[in-house]
């Protein structure tokens, strides 16, 4: 009876555990998603007509990794033909349809912040 209880103990505390390594992990990307996204607050790509200014340190990049945010609300197929933008200069050329917004809410993929 005692090795029983014993297995019962170690399978349910093994279950706890991989919840708790998989909470980590998210709470891990959320984190990186916000700091992707206060680093963008802070420099602020702002888009004009059809290109988004870029902060110095990312038109370093010859192509950055963009994600379109969910706020864009765009058709994924969209998202993911975009998802990597070529960076001309301070640049970028955006599909018309993106122009069209103000202000682009961007996540730079952790290749990106990586770097910085």
């Amino acid at each position: 009876a005692d090795r029983s209880l014993a297995q019962v103990r170690s399978s349910s505390s093994k279950k706890k555990y991989e919840r708790w390594c998989a909470a980590r992990a998210r709470r891990h990307d959320q984190g990186q998603e916000l700091r992707a996204k206060k680093l963008i607050e802070v420099q602020e790509p702002l888009v004009q007509g059809e290109t988004i200014k870029l902060p110095l340190v990312l038109s370093e990049e010859t192509k950055l990794p963009l994600m379109l945010s969910e706020e864009t609300q765009l058709p994924l197929v969209l998202s993911e033909t975009i998802k990597w933008l070529t960076v001309l200069g301070e640049t970028i050329k955006l599909p018309l349809v993106l122009g069209e917004v103000n202000k682009l809410p961007l996540i730079l993929s952790e290749e990106t912040t990586a770097k910085s």
